[in-house]
């Protein structure tokens, strides 16, 4: 942080943008409290949590009527790093998304077939997700860790485990539409409105 401190006794403004979540699984909590220390106001502009932003960027609804009705985030990456001691149980109407977790993927998907996931249970990789780069990989707990080594998946990656992370796998949720539909209108669904420009 001295940087940053450095900048701000110079009577900079300083911006720390971060490219993943600073509140969650993230450092933001200990940055606030340097500052505030140091004698120096922060204030936080809150985003949008890759939790969420990752699978829709990828087509994937984390939760869908009679699909998923739960959500559980957690983090791959455990103390020492290792996988974390502790797995949520497998839940048919749940979907899982692990963040920091791609390069552990062979233990953390041991792990969840440890604890009870279906070998069948359906994953997804959303790699470099919102960027020209975003590639999705597609699989199951039991292939999903072999495909990703074979692709090369790399960080930052999001990985959503459960039924929800195939449900519209085959849908125009996501992407470019076919080109006998590239004349039809579309519709932008945000938060408290529908616009149809």
């Amino acid at each position: 942080h001295e940087w940053t401190l450095d900048a701000l006794r110079q009577g900079l403004d300083v911006v720390r943008l971060k490219g993943g979540d600073p509140f969650l699984y993230g450092r933001g909590a200990e940055e606030i409290e340097v500052f505030r220390k140091a004698g120096f106001a922060v204030e936080v502009v809150p985003g949008i949590s890759s939790c969420l932003a990752a699978p829709l960027a990828a087509g994937i609804a984390v939760t869908t009527r009679g699909v998923a009705d739960q959500l559980f985030v957690a983090t791959g990456h455990g103390m020492h790093d290792t996988v974390p001691r502790e797995i949520a149980p497998y839940a048919p109407g749940r979907t899982t998304v692990y963040l920091m977790s791609v390069s552990r993927m062979d233990s953390l998907m041991a792990r969840l077939r440890q604890t009870g996931f279906p070998e069948a249970t359906p994953v997804a990789v959303v790699e470099r997700a919102t960027t020209v780069h975003q590639r999705v990989l597609r699989g199951t707990v039991a292939d999903i860790a072999a495909r990703c080594k074979a692709e090369a998946v790399q960080s930052p990656a999001t990985i959503v485990v459960g039924r929800a992370a195939s449900a519209l796998e085959h849908s125009a949720f996501s992407g470019d539409l076919p080109s006998s539909q590239s004349s039809c209108s579309k519709y932008v669904l945000g938060r408290g409105a529908v616009f149809a420009p």
